[in-house]
Parts: structure tokens; sequence; C-alpha cells
């Protein structure tokens, strides 16, 4: 399995943090309810694509693809 060079570990810490500090944060909790989604979703994008490349072995990951590393068969 390749290593994603982000963390799904640090997108998760990330959207804690947030949600943590998010009355301290002098900003619309719009945006910053859709970065903590945006990045729990990464987060999960990350965890899922390895679970598939580990273990539905007819599967191959393209890292060579820009967009997210599609899953091709």
């Amino acid at each position: 399995m390749k290593l994603s060079p982000f963390s799904p570990e640090d997108f998760l810490e990330l959207s804690k943090e947030l949600i943590d500090t998010k009355e301290e944060l002098k900003s619309n909790n719009s945006a910053i309810n859709r970065t903590i989604i945006d990045r729990l979703y990464y987060a999960l994008f990350l965890y899922l694509r390895s679970w598939i490349e580990t273990n539905i072995k007819e599967y191959k990951i393209n890292y060579n693809v820009k967009d997210h590393s599609i899953i091709r068969n």
C-alpha cells in the first residue's frame, strides 16, 4: 500500500480543533462548518481508499492521476 502525502489523522485532528475552538474564531460559522465537514470527508476518503486497495485485490489505485487517485479495475 502506498501512503498518501496527507494523513487522515491530521484531517481528523484539524476538524476536532476547529469544533473545539469554533466559538473563539472570528469567522462565519457557516464557513467553519463547511471546513470541518470538508476535512472529515477527506479523512474518510483517504481511509476508504486505503481499505479498498488493501482488501479488494482486483482494484488498483492510480496514484499518477491528479483527481484524488482514481480507483480503476
